[in-house]
């Protein structure tokens, strides 16, 4: 029965090598989501910085549509994006307020720029300065924070890697301690009863039908000895 479970040991590191190899696919899987998301958000913001500089100059309908554009874009991709990674996180959540900020102020300005004459459109007042400046002091907030949130997901994937990895060794540390202590210590009983046995055959042999083997314990090689002993007395009644 202990050689039997000794059996089970390597089918159990098989299946945790097997899951562990999965959670590592998937945190590869998530980082390689994360920076190709992380990748379309960043070019998004650059033509947002594009879009607002062209609507600064124009004020269009079309300019202001394309700002508009390029914001929903922005907002398609933060609300798809997820992440594990607690750094990342902040950086995503971050990220999302500073677009829910400059879209505030993108509105505001196109609020007072819509109320001047015609003729004194682009005329920026200190109140638009100040907020054109606003928002394109989110807009580079958002670019930085794109940057940071790659760093962090990278950063995380690899912690979380290195903690899977140091789990594998571990557990293969562990169960070969087990797998070597159960083979050492079945081996020794095994051989112990062997010899046991070796000597009762011998002594059986030798005519010393009366010679009773030594039985320590309960299990199957037990049995075999209780069996060895009922035959020697068998076998010295029968003799008598």
């Amino acid at each position: 029965t202990a050689l039997q479970v000794g059996a089970v040991f390597p089918i159990a590191l098989a299946t945790l090598v097997s899951v562990i190899l999965v959670m590592r696919w998937r945190h590869a899987e998530e980082l390689s989501e994360t920076l190709t998301q992380t990748e379309g958000l960043a070019q998004e913001v650059s033509e947002l910085d594009s879009a607002t500089y062209r609507w600064i100059m124009t004020g269009s309908p079309e300019s202001e549509a394309l700002w508009r554009k390029r914001s929903d874009k922005m907002g398609e991709i933060l609300g798809e994006m997820k992440t594990s990674e607690p750094l990342a996180s902040v950086r995503l959540t971050s990220l999302r307020d500073t677009w829910a900020r400059s879209g505030m102020v993108f509105a505001k300005l196109v609020d007072i720029r819509g109320a001047k004459p015609a003729a004194e459109r682009f005329s920026l007042s200190p109140q638009e300065q100040n907020l054109i400046q606003d928002i394109l002091d989110q807009i580079k907030n958002m670019i930085l924070d794109c940057a940071r949130l790659a760093n962090a997901s990278q950063a995380g994937a690899m912690t979380s890697q290195r903690e899977v990895d140091l789990a594998i060794a571990a557990w293969l540390g562990i169960l070969a301690l087990v797998m070597s202590a159960v083979t050492l210590i079945g081996g020794r009983r095994l051989i112990q009863r062997f010899e046991t046995v070796k000597t009762g055959i011998g002594a059986i042999a030798d005519g010393k039908l009366d010679h009773n083997l030594v039985i320590s314990g309960n299990d199957e090689l037990d049995d075999m000895l209780h069996l060895f002993n009922r035959m020697g007395r068998q076998l010295k009644e029968s003799q008598d």
